[in-house]
């Protein structure tokens, strides 16, 4: 009598390289920018405003910074000015995610509130909150992915996490600075003002502003 032998019936995985995200040309991208030039110095005043608060707040900007950046996953941005400004007054968390709070004892670790070492800071991050952390900070060559970038992209956003995705999405952000003569950071918030339009047509872009009695 022949011997049965038995198949395994476990898939073979795929070990193909993933296909390379599609994503809108640069030349759609450059046309977005300029519709939403009106947003291009979102970062500026920003920045200005998180400098101010610094002085009142007895912290470092880069340290503010940092904790907005840390604070910002799945927030509006007045929520995420208000986490961060509890934050800074009294080391309340309340309200946060346990995510949040992780990241927050990350920059005690660090060096406390008057930590100027953005580049400390943000290496404990990830890849959207760093660069919005550095963004908010002044650096205007940081590029931020989030929900409404990648909506502008035509990604999902789960998609950044492929390093090659965000690689990709980035050196397009750029290549549309270079286009225009813009900072990235710039180009990146003309094109998020473009598509959040797109989105609420009837809606103001949220501004950022930071009240201390928040």
């Amino acid at each position: 009598m022949p011997k049965l032998r038995l198949l395994d019936a476990t898939p073979t995985p795929d070990k193909r390289r993933k296909p390379a995200a599609r994503m809108t040309s640069v030349d759609r991208l450059e046309s977005m920018a300029r519709a939403g030039v009106d947003g291009r110095h979102w970062y500026a005043t920003a920045t200005a405003n998180v400098v101010s608060a610094a002085r009142v707040l007895n912290c470092s900007p880069e340290w503010f910074a940092a904790v907005l950046g840390v604070t910002s996953p799945r927030v509006h941005v007045s929520r995420n000015v208000k986490l961060s400004v509890a934050y800074a007054l009294n080391g309340s968390t309340a309200g946060t995610m346990p995510m949040v709070r992780v990241g927050l004892a990350k920059l005690s670790v660090i060096g406390g509130r008057h930590c100027q070492d953005l580049d400390a800071m943000t290496a404990t991050m990830g890849p959207k909150t760093g660069p919005f952390a550095r963004a908010l900070a002044g650096d205007l060559d940081a590029v931020v992915l989030d929900v409404w970038m990648a909506r502008a992209l035509g990604l999902d956003q789960a998609q950044f996490s492929h390093k090659p995705t965000h690689r990709k999405a980035c050196d397009r952000i750029r290549q549309v600075a270079d286009r225009l003569g813009w900072r990235p950071a710039e180009v990146q918030a003309a094109i998020w003002t473009a598509a959040y339009r797109a989105h609420y047509t009837d809606a103001t872009v949220p501004q950022f502003t930071i009240s201390l009695d928040a």
